[in-house]
């Protein structure tokens, strides 16, 4: 009997290709990974950047309060980081908002941001400033964070 190395080679590339088509993010059949799960953080530390003196400050903030940076107000509304088997990620909700007269503010950010991607969900269109999480931690004690 005549062995066809070509059949072969055709039922490899088929299965190839049907492995690859399943594997595909926009087929429903194939069941999605769970997402990682959060564990809630006490504080998170943010990266700030003055575009116009090129100085960077590092901020920390707790989660429910508000601090400043500069002339932004910045209140963290959640802080999480995943477990410490996986792969890390802080993802933080924050409000950032825009010293404009003696008690008003104008709002610039309101969203996530995530330590890993910190070029998603960052507030850069800022003329000024650039701002970005780094990532979520636990501390015991808040400085330069103010209630409100």
């Amino acid at each position: 009997m005549e062995r066809h190395w070509w059949k072969t080679i055709i039922y490899i590339v088929a299965l190839t290709l049907a492995h690859s088509l399943a594997a595909h993010p926009g087929n429903k059949s194939i069941p999605i990974p769970p997402k990682k799960k959060l564990h809630s953080t006490t504080h998170a530390q943010l990266q700030a950047v003055d575009k116009v003196t090129g100085t960077f400050s590092s901020i920390t903030v707790a989660v429910g309060k508000s601090t400043f940076y500069k002339d932004l107000k910045i209140r963290l509304k959640y802080c999480g980081k995943s477990d410490q088997f996986s792969e890390p990620e802080g993802t933080a909700f924050l409000k950032i908002h825009q010293k404009v007269g003696e008690q008003t503010f104008k709002p610039l950010f309101s969203g996530w941001m995530f330590a890993s991607s910190p070029a998603i969900h960052t507030l850069e269109n800022h003329p000024r400033y650039s701002l970005w999480l780094t990532k979520c931690i636990n501390l015991q004690k808040t400085s330069r964070s103010i209630e409100k």
